[in-house]
């Protein structure tokens, strides 16, 4: 009960600031367990997608909180991801040229239709990925 008080006397910018700190807290303690862990011996890296998901997270928080923004930005899609969504929902251009997904076409979309989309949208990230090493 005194939690929700103290909640609910804090403004949304110190819950956003005191949530990044704990989450990146938080991950940095992981991170530094993958590491001993690896150099223990005890996990071999193999596959490291979990860790690579895991710093990814954290970079892309840290980097959010270094341009103190409010909302933070989305990495651009590739052009691939680009068409895929050009051609699954209804996209639409703004005044400034930026496009717009119709709310509607993203409702209407099946269980089915959104576990597609997300499995493409990955497959063509990893492809991305892949080839920026």
């Amino acid at each position: 009960m005194r939690q929700e008080i103290e909640m609910k006397k804090k403004s949304k910018e110190d819950v956003k600031n005191e949530t990044l700190n704990n989450f990146n807290q938080a991950t940095l303690i992981l991170i530094n367990d993958f590491i001993k862990k690896v150099m223990n011996g005890a996990i071999e890296l193999k596959d490291p997608n979990e860790f690579q998901r895991i710093f990814a997270m954290y970079m892309q928080l840290n980097e959010l909180d270094e341009q103190n923004t409010s909302g933070g930005s989305l990495p651009e899609l590739a052009l691939s991801q680009k068409e895929f969504l050009d051609k699954t929902l209804k996209v639409e251009q703004d005044d400034s040229g930026e496009a717009i997904v119709d709310e509607q076409s993203l409702l209407d979309m099946t269980e089915d239709d959104v576990k597609s989309l997300m499995e493409h949208m990955d497959n063509e990230q990893n492809i991305q990925n892949y080839e920026k090493r």
